[in-house]
């Protein structure tokens, strides 16, 4: 009898000491183990992005606010401009990101007046699935202006994010490391709240 229990205790002492490790180690684990599903994250309403000179932040209106926007950035030298927009709602299980990419590109081409889609990907940015589109829109005001446009969608559990970038389509490549920095910045404050 006393031997059974001595396997009891050290099978539970073992249990508790996997479980606890597990539940310790659990952001580390999930960082490095590939997802078959989206991330978990609490709802988030507000950010504290760290973006470079030169952006200045705009003030959001009440029918800004309702279309989900949570930031925006406008800069000069070069003309660019930063939304941060959300969409709260249940994501299903195990969504393809691959499938949801395509839906994204046709849904552009179909909404978006002169869509011209120069490339899409779906990749991991930091601990998070995302998926990129870049796409160029010529201007329906402007005689032969073209704008090129970047949109980082990171789906969530809870909530999906869209990060979208915009500048003149020839000065673009001069706003790619605000890019990175805004990009970054907001995935690392998402990841701290998971």
């Amino acid at each position: 009898m006393q031997q059974k229990q001595k396997v009891l205790i050290a099978l539970i002492v073992a249990s508790v000491v996997i479980l606890g490790g597990f539940f310790l180690f659990k952001d580390k684990i999930s960082d490095t183990t590939p997802k078959n599903g989206v991330t978990t994250v609490e709802i988030v309403s507000k950010v504290d992005i760290d973006y470079h000179q030169g952006w200045m932040e705009q003030k959001l209106t009440d029918v800004d606010k309702i279309a989900g926007f949570i930031l925006e950035l406008e800069r000069n030298n070069p003309d660019a401009s930063f939304i941060l927009r959300t969409i709260v709602g249940q994501l299903e299980e195990n969504i393809n990101m691959n499938d949801l990419s395509d839906e994204i590109v046709d849904t552009f081409n179909q909404e978006i007046e002169n869509f011209d889609l120069v490339s899409k990907k779906v990749y991991r940015l930091d601990s998070f699935d995302a998926i990129e589109v870049r796409y160029t829109q010529e201007s329906a005001t402007d005689d032969n202006k073209v704008y090129e446009n970047l949109i980082i969608i990171i789906p969530t559990k809870n909530q999906t994010f869209y990060l979208t970038f915009r500048s003149d389509e020839s000065d673009f490549d001069k706003i790619q490391e605000d890019i990175e920095k805004i990009s970054k910045d907001f995935v690392g404050q998402i990841k701290s709240i998971k």
